[in-house]
Protein backbone atom coordinates (compact mmCIF):
# COMPACT_ATOMS: atom_id res chain seq x y z
CA UNK A 1 0.00 0.00 0.00
CA UNK A 2 2.95 1.95 1.02
CA UNK A 3 4.51 1.62 -2.61
CA UNK A 4 1.41 2.71 -3.96
CA UNK A 5 0.92 5.89 -2.57
CA UNK A 6 4.47 6.38 -3.63
CA UNK A 7 3.89 5.34 -6.84
CA UNK A 8 0.80 7.59 -7.13
CA UNK A 9 2.74 11.15 -6.22
CA UNK A 10 6.13 10.07 -8.19
CA UNK A 11 5.87 12.87 -10.88
CA UNK A 12 9.69 11.73 -12.13
CA UNK A 13 8.39 9.09 -14.46
CA UNK A 14 10.39 10.67 -17.13
CA UNK A 15 13.25 9.32 -15.71
CA UNK A 16 11.97 6.06 -15.56
CA UNK A 17 11.19 6.69 -19.30
CA UNK A 18 14.77 7.27 -20.15
CA UNK A 19 15.92 3.83 -18.17
CA UNK A 20 13.31 1.97 -20.11
CA UNK A 21 14.89 3.31 -23.55
CA UNK A 22 17.90 2.46 -22.63
CA UNK A 23 17.01 -1.18 -20.89
CA UNK A 24 14.65 -1.88 -24.21
CA UNK A 25 17.41 -0.61 -26.54
CA UNK A 26 20.26 -2.67 -24.57
CA UNK A 27 18.07 -6.28 -24.46
CA UNK A 28 18.98 -6.43 -28.48
CA UNK A 29 22.25 -5.36 -28.08
CA UNK A 30 23.66 -7.24 -25.07
CA UNK A 31 27.75 -6.96 -24.54
CA UNK A 32 28.24 -3.90 -27.46
CA UNK A 33 27.32 -1.28 -25.80
CA UNK A 34 29.48 0.50 -22.97
CA UNK A 35 27.67 0.91 -20.12
CA UNK A 36 29.48 4.14 -19.53
CA UNK A 37 27.82 5.58 -22.41
CA UNK A 38 24.71 4.93 -22.05
CA UNK A 39 25.13 6.24 -18.49
CA UNK A 40 26.16 9.32 -19.88
CA UNK A 41 23.42 9.39 -21.84
CA UNK A 42 20.89 8.80 -19.06
CA UNK A 43 22.70 11.75 -17.32
CA UNK A 44 21.93 14.09 -20.26
CA UNK A 45 18.52 12.97 -21.26
CA UNK A 46 17.06 12.58 -17.22
CA UNK A 47 19.20 16.12 -16.32
CA UNK A 48 17.29 17.90 -19.67
CA UNK A 49 14.31 16.29 -18.68
CA UNK A 50 14.59 17.92 -14.98
CA UNK A 51 15.00 21.45 -16.86
CA UNK A 52 11.86 20.85 -18.99
CA UNK A 53 10.09 19.52 -15.63
CA UNK A 54 10.85 22.97 -13.38
CA UNK A 55 10.01 24.60 -16.49
CA UNK A 56 6.44 23.13 -16.66
CA UNK A 57 5.84 23.19 -13.30
CA UNK A 58 5.60 26.80 -13.28
CA UNK A 59 3.66 27.21 -16.48
CA UNK A 60 1.19 24.35 -15.21
CA UNK A 61 1.46 25.14 -11.67
CA UNK A 62 1.65 21.39 -10.71
CA UNK A 63 4.32 18.80 -10.04
CA UNK A 64 2.06 15.88 -11.36
CA UNK A 65 0.79 18.20 -14.76
CA UNK A 66 4.68 18.60 -15.36
CA UNK A 67 6.10 14.96 -14.92
CA UNK A 68 3.36 13.90 -17.52
CA UNK A 69 3.79 16.74 -19.63
CA UNK A 70 7.88 15.65 -20.16
CA UNK A 71 7.00 11.91 -20.08
CA UNK A 72 5.25 12.74 -23.19
CA UNK A 73 7.51 14.86 -25.14
CA UNK A 74 10.32 12.63 -23.74
CA UNK A 75 8.22 9.72 -25.14
CA UNK A 76 8.10 11.31 -28.66
CA UNK A 77 11.86 12.59 -28.33
CA UNK A 78 13.36 9.17 -27.77
CA UNK A 79 10.76 6.67 -29.81
CA UNK A 80 10.35 9.00 -32.72
CA UNK A 81 11.46 5.73 -34.59
CA UNK A 82 9.60 3.14 -33.27
CA UNK A 83 6.74 5.56 -34.08
CA UNK A 84 7.47 6.60 -37.73
CA UNK A 85 7.89 2.56 -38.22
CA UNK A 86 5.16 0.95 -36.69
CA UNK A 87 2.61 3.59 -38.95
CA UNK A 88 5.09 2.52 -41.90
CA UNK A 89 3.78 -1.43 -41.48
CA UNK A 90 -0.08 0.01 -41.48
CA UNK A 91 -1.14 0.54 -45.01
CA UNK A 92 -3.50 2.94 -44.51
CA UNK A 93 -1.35 4.96 -42.22
CA UNK A 94 1.62 5.11 -44.60
CA UNK A 95 1.65 7.98 -45.39
CA UNK A 96 1.39 9.82 -41.89
CA UNK A 97 4.78 8.75 -41.34
CA UNK A 98 6.30 11.19 -43.26
CA UNK A 99 8.52 13.91 -41.04
CA UNK A 100 6.33 16.64 -42.68
CA UNK A 101 3.30 15.36 -41.68
CA UNK A 102 4.37 13.22 -38.53
CA UNK A 103 6.53 15.88 -36.61
CA UNK A 104 3.59 18.73 -36.78
CA UNK A 105 1.49 15.90 -35.73
CA UNK A 106 3.73 15.72 -32.52
CA UNK A 107 3.50 19.48 -31.87
CA UNK A 108 0.34 19.77 -32.34
CA UNK A 109 -0.55 16.73 -29.72
CA UNK A 110 2.01 18.37 -27.34
CA UNK A 111 0.10 21.76 -27.40
CA UNK A 112 -3.34 19.78 -26.94
CA UNK A 113 -2.05 18.04 -24.11
CA UNK A 114 -0.23 21.40 -22.37
CA UNK A 115 -3.44 22.92 -23.13
CA UNK A 116 -5.44 20.42 -21.23
CA UNK A 117 -3.29 19.95 -18.94
CA UNK A 118 -3.84 23.52 -17.91
CA UNK A 119 -7.14 23.83 -18.00
CA UNK A 120 -8.35 20.57 -15.79
CA UNK A 121 -8.65 20.26 -12.01
CA UNK A 122 -7.87 16.80 -11.94
CA UNK A 123 -3.90 16.43 -10.48
CA UNK A 124 -4.09 13.11 -12.24
CA UNK A 125 -2.83 10.62 -9.88
CA UNK A 126 -4.22 7.68 -11.06
CA UNK A 127 -2.53 8.59 -14.39
CA UNK A 128 0.51 8.89 -12.58
CA UNK A 129 0.44 5.62 -11.00
CA UNK A 130 -0.40 3.84 -13.92
CA UNK A 131 2.70 5.44 -16.04
CA UNK A 132 5.00 4.56 -12.93
CA UNK A 133 3.59 0.97 -12.79
CA UNK A 134 3.88 0.34 -16.56
CA UNK A 135 7.63 1.18 -16.68
CA UNK A 136 9.08 -0.22 -13.81
CA UNK A 137 6.95 -3.31 -15.12
CA UNK A 138 8.83 -3.03 -18.51
CA UNK A 139 12.16 -2.04 -17.43
CA UNK A 140 12.43 -5.49 -14.90
CA UNK A 141 11.37 -7.14 -18.14
CA UNK A 142 14.07 -6.01 -20.11
CA UNK A 143 16.72 -6.40 -17.35
CA UNK A 144 15.53 -10.04 -16.81
CA UNK A 145 15.68 -10.41 -20.63
CA UNK A 146 19.58 -8.65 -19.84
CA UNK A 147 20.36 -11.32 -17.00
CA UNK A 148 19.20 -14.17 -19.36
CA UNK A 149 21.24 -13.59 -22.41
CA UNK A 150 24.07 -12.98 -19.86
CA UNK A 151 23.85 -16.41 -18.46
CA UNK A 152 22.63 -18.24 -21.59
CA UNK A 153 25.68 -16.39 -23.47
CA UNK A 154 23.25 -15.69 -26.08
CA UNK A 155 25.05 -12.21 -26.74
CA UNK A 156 27.65 -11.83 -29.28
CA UNK A 157 30.93 -13.60 -27.68
CA UNK A 158 33.42 -11.58 -28.67
CA UNK A 159 36.25 -13.99 -29.81
CA UNK A 160 34.67 -16.60 -31.79
CA UNK A 161 35.30 -19.34 -29.52
CA UNK A 162 37.99 -21.51 -31.55
CA UNK A 163 40.84 -21.01 -29.07
CA UNK A 164 43.94 -23.41 -30.53
CA UNK A 165 47.17 -24.26 -28.38
CA UNK A 166 49.63 -21.52 -29.49
CA UNK A 167 53.42 -22.56 -29.02
CA UNK A 168 55.25 -19.32 -29.37
CA UNK A 169 59.13 -19.57 -29.79
CA UNK A 170 60.81 -17.67 -26.85
CA UNK A 171 63.99 -16.72 -28.94
CA UNK A 172 62.72 -16.06 -32.43
CA UNK A 173 63.24 -12.08 -33.54
CA UNK A 174 60.11 -9.75 -33.11
CA UNK A 175 60.05 -7.09 -35.77
CA UNK A 176 57.97 -4.42 -35.48
CA UNK A 177 54.74 -5.37 -37.73
CA UNK A 178 53.13 -2.74 -40.07
CA UNK A 179 49.01 -3.59 -40.95
CA UNK A 180 48.16 -1.15 -43.41
CA UNK A 181 44.60 -1.28 -45.03
CA UNK A 182 43.44 0.25 -47.81
CA UNK A 183 40.09 0.26 -47.83
CA UNK A 184 37.78 -0.91 -50.48
CA UNK A 185 41.10 -1.42 -52.85
CA UNK A 186 39.75 -4.14 -55.90
CA UNK A 187 42.55 -6.94 -56.73
CA UNK A 188 44.56 -7.92 -59.64
CA UNK A 189 41.95 -9.80 -61.59
CA UNK A 190 38.67 -7.45 -60.78
CA UNK A 191 41.09 -4.18 -62.09
CA UNK A 192 41.59 -6.22 -65.02
CA UNK A 193 38.08 -7.84 -66.21
CA UNK A 194 35.88 -4.62 -64.86
CA UNK A 195 37.93 -1.97 -64.71
CA UNK A 196 40.38 -2.82 -67.72
CA UNK A 197 43.25 -1.30 -65.52
CA UNK A 198 46.69 -2.63 -64.97
CA UNK A 199 47.96 -2.70 -61.35
CA UNK A 200 51.34 -4.31 -62.47
CA UNK A 201 53.49 -1.59 -62.12
CA UNK A 202 52.49 -1.25 -58.35
CA UNK A 203 52.53 -4.99 -57.90
CA UNK A 204 56.42 -4.28 -59.55
CA UNK A 205 57.36 -1.96 -56.80
CA UNK A 206 56.61 -3.42 -53.73
CA UNK A 207 57.92 -6.93 -55.68
CA UNK A 208 61.47 -4.97 -56.54
CA UNK A 209 61.61 -3.77 -52.54
CA UNK A 210 61.19 -7.52 -51.42
CA UNK A 211 57.31 -8.16 -51.12
CA UNK A 212 55.82 -11.27 -51.53
CA UNK A 213 52.32 -10.02 -53.91
CA UNK A 214 49.55 -12.30 -53.48
CA UNK A 215 48.53 -13.30 -57.39
CA UNK A 216 44.83 -14.11 -56.29
CA UNK A 217 44.29 -12.95 -53.26
CA UNK A 218 40.65 -12.36 -51.04
CA UNK A 219 38.37 -11.42 -48.10
CA UNK A 220 36.40 -13.46 -46.84
CA UNK A 221 33.72 -10.53 -46.37
CA UNK A 222 32.69 -7.78 -48.43
CA UNK A 223 31.77 -5.73 -45.31
CA UNK A 224 34.81 -3.50 -43.09
CA UNK A 225 33.34 -4.73 -39.98
CA UNK A 226 32.88 -8.56 -40.75
CA UNK A 227 36.44 -8.95 -42.81
CA UNK A 228 38.90 -6.89 -40.36
CA UNK A 229 36.95 -9.25 -37.06
CA UNK A 230 37.61 -12.45 -39.02
CA UNK A 231 41.40 -11.17 -39.99
CA UNK A 232 41.98 -10.48 -36.24
CA UNK A 233 39.84 -13.24 -35.24
CA UNK A 234 42.12 -15.68 -37.74
CA UNK A 235 38.79 -17.15 -38.24
CA UNK A 236 35.08 -16.65 -39.39
CA UNK A 237 32.77 -15.08 -37.59
CA UNK A 238 29.87 -17.24 -35.60
CA UNK A 239 27.85 -13.75 -36.02
CA UNK A 240 28.10 -13.23 -39.26
CA UNK A 241 24.85 -12.21 -40.64
CA UNK A 242 24.43 -9.97 -43.89
CA UNK A 243 23.43 -6.89 -43.88
CA UNK A 244 23.06 -5.62 -40.33
CA UNK A 245 26.54 -3.43 -40.92
CA UNK A 246 25.78 -1.19 -38.32
CA UNK A 247 25.58 -4.07 -35.86
CA UNK A 248 28.56 -5.56 -37.00
CA UNK A 249 30.88 -2.60 -36.58
CA UNK A 250 29.83 -2.85 -32.58
CA UNK A 251 30.05 -6.50 -32.61
CA UNK A 252 33.94 -5.74 -34.88
CA UNK A 253 34.59 -3.36 -32.14
CA UNK A 254 34.85 -5.60 -29.47
CA UNK A 255 35.85 -8.80 -31.62
CA UNK A 256 39.04 -6.83 -32.31
CA UNK A 257 40.33 -5.21 -29.21
CA UNK A 258 41.33 -8.95 -27.59
CA UNK A 259 41.35 -10.98 -30.77
CA UNK A 260 43.58 -13.68 -30.93
CA UNK A 261 46.07 -11.73 -32.64
CA UNK A 262 45.92 -9.24 -30.51
CA UNK A 263 46.52 -11.90 -27.33
CA UNK A 264 49.80 -13.42 -29.22
CA UNK A 265 51.25 -10.16 -29.77
CA UNK A 266 50.83 -9.12 -25.77
CA UNK A 267 52.44 -12.77 -25.21
CA UNK A 268 55.50 -11.94 -27.48
CA UNK A 269 55.88 -8.20 -25.92
CA UNK A 270 54.04 -5.64 -28.58
CA UNK A 271 53.43 -2.32 -27.89
CA UNK A 272 50.56 -1.28 -30.05
CA UNK A 273 49.52 1.72 -32.30
CA UNK A 274 46.58 2.06 -33.33
CA UNK A 275 46.28 4.35 -36.78
CA UNK A 276 42.65 3.08 -37.15
CA UNK A 277 38.68 3.22 -37.58
CA UNK A 278 38.10 0.22 -34.88
CA UNK A 279 39.60 0.44 -31.32
CA UNK A 280 42.54 -2.42 -30.48
CA UNK A 281 43.91 -3.56 -27.73
CA UNK A 282 43.89 -0.85 -24.97
CA UNK A 283 44.37 2.07 -27.83
CA UNK A 284 40.76 3.67 -28.76
CA UNK A 285 40.42 4.91 -32.37
CA UNK A 286 41.70 7.71 -33.45
CA UNK A 287 39.96 8.08 -37.42
CA UNK A 288 36.61 9.43 -36.75
CA UNK A 289 34.93 9.77 -40.25
CA UNK A 290 31.60 10.98 -40.21
CA UNK A 291 29.43 8.19 -41.51
CA UNK A 292 30.89 5.52 -38.56
CA UNK A 293 28.40 4.47 -36.74
CA UNK A 294 29.21 5.43 -33.05
CA UNK A 295 28.39 1.95 -30.40
CA UNK A 296 25.37 4.42 -28.75
CA UNK A 297 24.12 4.66 -31.77
CA UNK A 298 22.83 0.88 -31.43
CA UNK A 299 19.89 2.59 -29.41
CA UNK A 300 19.44 6.16 -30.06
CA UNK A 301 20.03 5.76 -33.81
CA UNK A 302 15.77 6.13 -33.73
CA UNK A 303 15.65 9.46 -31.91
CA UNK A 304 14.20 12.62 -33.49
CA UNK A 305 17.40 14.12 -34.24
CA UNK A 306 18.95 11.28 -35.17
CA UNK A 307 16.25 10.32 -37.97
CA UNK A 308 15.45 13.40 -39.14
CA UNK A 309 19.06 14.21 -39.56
CA UNK A 310 19.60 10.91 -41.58
CA UNK A 311 16.84 11.24 -43.80
CA UNK A 312 17.63 14.93 -44.11
CA UNK A 313 21.08 14.14 -45.24
CA UNK A 314 19.61 11.58 -47.32
CA UNK A 315 16.98 13.87 -49.41
CA UNK A 316 19.79 16.75 -49.89
CA UNK A 317 21.99 14.17 -51.61
CA UNK A 318 18.36 12.56 -53.82
CA UNK A 319 17.84 15.94 -54.39
CA UNK A 320 21.02 17.42 -55.22
CA UNK A 321 20.09 20.40 -53.23
CA UNK A 322 23.34 21.59 -50.86
CA UNK A 323 25.48 18.25 -51.84
CA UNK A 324 28.43 20.40 -52.35
CA UNK A 325 28.09 21.53 -49.37
CA UNK A 326 27.77 18.20 -47.28
CA UNK A 327 30.24 16.52 -49.82
CA UNK A 328 32.75 18.94 -48.53
CA UNK A 329 32.13 18.22 -44.90
CA UNK A 330 32.45 14.42 -45.53
CA UNK A 331 35.08 15.01 -47.92
CA UNK A 332 36.79 16.95 -45.93
CA UNK A 333 36.26 14.67 -42.60
CA UNK A 334 37.89 11.35 -44.41
CA UNK A 335 41.08 13.95 -46.01
CA UNK A 336 41.85 14.88 -42.71
CA UNK A 337 41.42 11.56 -41.16
CA UNK A 338 43.66 9.67 -44.05
CA UNK A 339 46.28 12.42 -43.84
CA UNK A 340 46.41 12.11 -39.79
CA UNK A 341 46.56 8.54 -40.11
CA UNK A 342 49.26 8.54 -42.52
CA UNK A 343 51.19 10.89 -40.63
CA UNK A 344 51.12 9.14 -37.28
CA UNK A 345 52.34 5.81 -39.07
CA UNK A 346 55.54 7.47 -40.88
CA UNK A 347 56.14 9.17 -36.84
CA UNK A 348 55.64 5.20 -35.79
CA UNK A 349 58.51 3.80 -37.80
CA UNK A 350 60.83 6.84 -37.33
CA UNK A 351 60.61 6.09 -33.68
CA UNK A 352 63.20 3.72 -31.64
CA UNK A 353 61.91 2.18 -28.80
CA UNK A 354 63.17 -1.19 -26.97
CA UNK A 355 60.19 -3.02 -27.20
CA UNK A 356 58.47 -4.36 -30.62
CA UNK A 357 55.17 -2.04 -32.16
CA UNK A 358 52.25 -3.39 -34.03
CA UNK A 359 50.89 -0.65 -36.03
CA UNK A 360 47.32 -0.83 -37.58
CA UNK A 361 46.62 1.59 -39.48
CA UNK A 362 43.07 1.97 -41.52
CA UNK A 363 43.16 4.24 -44.55
CA UNK A 364 39.59 5.23 -45.92
CA UNK A 365 40.85 5.11 -49.32
CA UNK A 366 40.07 4.28 -51.88
CA UNK A 367 36.96 3.72 -50.24
CA UNK A 368 34.10 6.97 -51.25
CA UNK A 369 34.13 9.44 -51.05
CA UNK A 370 36.74 9.76 -53.69
CA UNK A 371 38.25 13.04 -52.51
CA UNK A 372 41.46 13.06 -55.53
CA UNK A 373 42.09 12.22 -58.52
CA UNK A 374 44.98 10.55 -59.97
CA UNK A 375 46.92 13.63 -59.80
CA UNK A 376 45.77 14.43 -56.35
CA UNK A 377 43.21 17.27 -56.94
CA UNK A 378 40.38 17.39 -54.39
CA UNK A 379 37.52 16.02 -56.51
CA UNK A 380 33.72 18.03 -56.45
CA UNK A 381 32.12 15.80 -57.96
CA UNK A 382 29.42 13.74 -55.69
CA UNK A 383 29.39 9.64 -57.05
CA UNK A 384 26.93 9.44 -54.80
CA UNK A 385 24.59 11.09 -56.61
CA UNK A 386 21.72 8.86 -58.45
CA UNK A 387 22.78 10.92 -61.79
CA UNK A 388 25.87 9.95 -62.09
CA UNK A 389 26.29 7.16 -63.99
CA UNK A 390 27.50 3.63 -63.31
CA UNK A 391 30.86 4.38 -65.96
CA UNK A 392 31.10 7.81 -63.97
CA UNK A 393 31.30 6.42 -60.62
CA UNK A 394 33.97 3.57 -61.78
CA UNK A 395 36.25 6.22 -63.25
CA UNK A 396 36.22 8.00 -59.82
CA UNK A 397 36.86 5.11 -57.97
CA UNK A 398 39.61 4.66 -60.64
CA UNK A 399 41.18 7.67 -60.43
CA UNK A 400 41.36 7.62 -56.37
CA UNK A 401 43.08 3.91 -56.53
CA UNK A 402 45.99 5.04 -58.44
CA UNK A 403 46.49 8.21 -56.12
CA UNK A 404 45.92 5.54 -53.36
CA UNK A 405 48.55 3.52 -54.93
CA UNK A 406 50.82 6.65 -54.96
CA UNK A 407 50.29 7.20 -51.32
CA UNK A 408 50.99 4.01 -50.30
CA UNK A 409 53.70 3.88 -52.15
CA UNK A 410 55.31 6.91 -50.54
CA UNK A 411 54.41 5.33 -47.17
CA UNK A 412 55.99 1.79 -47.91
CA UNK A 413 59.47 3.70 -49.32
CA UNK A 414 59.59 5.70 -46.06
CA UNK A 415 58.92 3.08 -43.28
CA UNK A 416 61.43 0.81 -44.98
CA UNK A 417 64.30 3.52 -45.25
CA UNK A 418 62.68 4.40 -41.07
CA UNK A 419 63.41 0.82 -40.19
CA UNK A 420 66.20 -0.17 -42.68
CA UNK A 421 63.98 -3.18 -44.14
CA UNK A 422 63.75 -4.81 -40.62
CA UNK A 423 59.97 -4.71 -40.22
CA UNK A 424 57.35 -6.90 -41.54
CA UNK A 425 54.96 -4.78 -43.69
CA UNK A 426 51.68 -5.93 -44.82
CA UNK A 427 49.84 -3.87 -47.59
CA UNK A 428 45.97 -5.40 -47.94
CA UNK A 429 42.65 -4.22 -48.32
CA UNK A 430 39.52 -5.50 -46.42
CA UNK A 431 37.25 -6.50 -49.33
CA UNK A 432 37.08 -5.30 -53.43
CA UNK A 433 35.19 -2.58 -55.18
CA UNK A 434 31.56 -3.32 -54.15
CA UNK A 435 29.02 -1.07 -56.49
CA UNK A 436 28.71 -2.77 -59.82
CA UNK A 437 25.97 -5.04 -59.69
CA UNK A 438 26.87 -7.23 -62.71
CA UNK A 439 30.21 -8.61 -60.47
CA UNK A 440 30.41 -12.31 -60.40
CA UNK A 441 28.48 -12.13 -56.46
CA UNK A 442 30.97 -12.09 -53.40
CA UNK A 443 33.86 -13.80 -55.61
CA UNK A 444 34.71 -10.80 -57.14
CA UNK A 445 33.39 -8.41 -54.00
CA UNK A 446 36.25 -10.13 -51.69
CA UNK A 447 39.09 -9.94 -54.62
CA UNK A 448 41.31 -7.52 -52.34
CA UNK A 449 44.64 -6.79 -52.51
CA UNK A 450 47.60 -8.41 -50.37
CA UNK A 451 51.15 -8.14 -50.04
CA UNK A 452 53.42 -8.83 -47.39
CA UNK A 453 57.30 -7.89 -46.49
CA UNK A 454 59.03 -10.14 -44.55
CA UNK A 455 63.17 -9.23 -43.57
CA UNK A 456 64.26 -12.74 -43.78
CA UNK A 457 62.11 -13.00 -47.10
CA UNK A 458 61.40 -16.42 -46.44
CA UNK A 459 57.80 -16.85 -47.80
CA UNK A 460 57.86 -20.44 -47.87
CA UNK A 461 54.40 -20.85 -46.00
CA UNK A 462 52.51 -18.35 -48.10
CA UNK A 463 50.34 -19.13 -51.46
CA UNK A 464 48.77 -16.95 -54.35
CA UNK A 465 44.92 -17.41 -52.91
CA UNK A 466 45.18 -16.71 -49.52
CA UNK A 467 42.06 -15.00 -47.75
CA UNK A 468 42.27 -12.63 -45.32
CA UNK A 469 41.52 -15.64 -42.33
CA UNK A 470 44.79 -16.82 -42.91
CA UNK A 471 46.81 -13.66 -43.06
CA UNK A 472 48.28 -13.63 -39.70
CA UNK A 473 48.05 -17.73 -39.16
CA UNK A 474 51.03 -17.99 -42.13
CA UNK A 475 52.42 -14.31 -40.72
CA UNK A 476 52.65 -16.07 -36.92
CA UNK A 477 53.95 -19.69 -38.39
CA UNK A 478 56.52 -17.54 -40.64
CA UNK A 479 57.79 -15.13 -37.56
CA UNK A 480 57.40 -16.95 -34.06
CA UNK A 481 57.23 -21.06 -35.26
CA UNK A 482 54.28 -21.34 -34.10
CA UNK A 483 51.87 -24.42 -36.10
CA UNK A 484 48.44 -23.26 -37.02
CA UNK A 485 46.45 -25.10 -39.63
CA UNK A 486 45.06 -22.70 -42.30
CA UNK A 487 41.40 -22.34 -43.11
CA UNK A 488 39.32 -23.06 -46.11
CA UNK A 489 39.80 -19.90 -47.91
CA UNK A 490 36.20 -19.01 -49.09
CA UNK A 491 33.79 -15.95 -49.36
CA UNK A 492 30.76 -15.68 -46.93
CA UNK A 493 29.50 -12.22 -48.29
Amino acid sequence: MQLTQRLRHFAFHFILLVVFFLTNGYSDYVGLIPVQDMLLYFLLMSGGGVLLFLLFRRLLGNNMKAGIFVTVFLFFWLFYGAIQDGLKLINWLHGVAAHRYLVPGIILSLVLLFRWLRRTANDNNSFTLYLNTLLLICILYDVVNIVTKEVKKDTVDIISGKQEPVNLCSDCPRPDIFLIILDEYSGTRVLNNYFHYNNAPFEEFLSSKGFYVVANPSSNYSATPFSMAATFDMDYLSWDKKGDEMQGYARAAKTIPQSPVVQILKKQGYAFYNYSIFDLADQPSVFHAGFLPLKLNLITFKTIPNRVRRDFFWRVQVRNKGTEALLAWLSGSIRYGNEKMISLTKQASASKTDQPKFIYTHLIMPHAPYVFDSAGKKNVVDYSSPEISEIKKQQGYLQYLQYTTGRAKELVQEILINTNGEAVIIIMSDHGYRDRQTMNGCIDLNNNFQAVYLPSHQYKYYYNSISSVNQFRVLFNSLFATHFALLPDTCRF
